[in-house]
């Protein structure tokens, strides 16, 4: 984990939506997607 994915998920929480959090971000949709589910996957198995 890093303060990357940290500050990806503060953006999304902020926004309250992930496609509002991308385009802040200035990325799209799917990979913020997909990093938030590889972040919830790995504080679940540690």
């Amino acid at each position: 984990m890093d303060v990357r994915t940290l500050q990806h998920f503060l953006t999304i929480a902020q926004e309250d939506s992930f496609t509002k959090a991308a385009e802040c971000l200035h990325m799209t949709q799917p990979p913020l997607s997909r990093q938030m589910r590889s972040l919830e996957a790995h504080l679940f198995l540690v």
